[in-house]
């Protein structure tokens, strides 16, 4: 029998060549100029099986997938259709998920660590806003609110008010102590957040105007949150206990919401369960 020309994408289940070569006539045919619909015959031979089965099995690099990817971006004519895939959107959401997910693992070592710098959990924070909650957006930059100091997280709420996080340190041995004849007290500490709380209250209430017009957004009133210390660095004072005490302060406060790093972290466990996706 007289072999006929192979095809330039032809593939098989038992010849799928090597994974390099696969992605690079992937690569080559994402990358071409035009979109067409394919034949029959030529979907039956193409490379995109072969590619599919190498992802199936895990064989495909970094570097790989990201020349695959970066090709898309190169063909102006295919990434309508690419928008237009519901496979799409579920891939950007699994992305965004896993990526949420890492974030997420990288606060918990964060807050686990008793000599965590407040800057780079700043950097963390501002990074994985998310965590705060799915009612918080970070639309304010230093620019719309001058004076901001480093260890401040300005976000917007659902419903336009501005809020504030006060970021202090996860380790705070002091958080809560037990007082001679019964009873606990708060640490100095959150005193002096909560005075701060206060003042950044007002200053926001009294530019309340200005920023509604900066942002093109009627601004409710100013929300502050004083993120602060967490249980597991509170020495000889049981959970539950620092817990409380948080809890009751709150109660007596309005506008200003003191918060523990453990609380933050079962807040953004809540959020990604929400999304309906598991952990890797």
């Amino acid at each position: 029998m007289t072999r006929g020309r192979r095809p330039a994408f032809a593939v098989s289940g038992h010849d799928l060549g090597s994974p390099t070569e696969q992605v690079r006539r992937l690569e080559a045919l994402v990358n071409t100029g035009s979109v067409r619909v394919r034949t029959a015959a030529e979907s039956k031979n193409s490379v995109i099986p072969s590619v599919i089965e190498l992802i199936d099995s895990s064989s495909l690099d970094t570097a790989s997938l990201e020349s695959i990817f970066r090709a898309f971006t190169r063909n102006r004519q295919l990434l309508p259709r690419l928008a237009d895939l519901e496979a799409t959107g579920h891939l950007t959401h699994l992305l965004q998920q896993m990526r949420r997910y890492q974030g997420l693992k990288e606060l918990k070592l964060a807050v686990a660590d008793p000599d965590a710098a407040v800057a780079a959990l700043c950097r963390l924070l501002r990074r994985e806003w998310w965590v705060f909650g799915g009612h918080l957006e970070p639309w304010i930059s230093d620019e719309v609110i001058p004076g901001l100091t480093d260890d401040l997280i300005a976000m917007v709420r659902y419903d336009s008010a501005i809020h504030v996080v006060i970021v202090g340190p996860p380790a705070v041995p002091d958080l809560v102590t037990a007082v001679e004849g019964g009873g606990f007290a708060l640490s100095p500490l959150v005193a002096a957040a909560a005075d701060r709380a206060r003042g950044l209250v007002r200053f926001l209430e009294e530019r309340r105007r200005p920023l509604s017009d900066q942002l093109q957004l009627e601004c409710g009133r100013a929300f502050v949150t004083i993120l602060l210390g967490h249980p597991d660095h509170v020495p000889g004072v049981e959970p539950q206990a620092v817990r409380e005490e948080i809890r009751v302060l709150n109660t007596f406060a309005t506008g200003i919401t003191v918060i523990t790093y453990e609380e933050l972290v079962n807040v953004a466990e809540q959020t990604l369960s929400g999304a309906g996706e598991p952990p890797p």
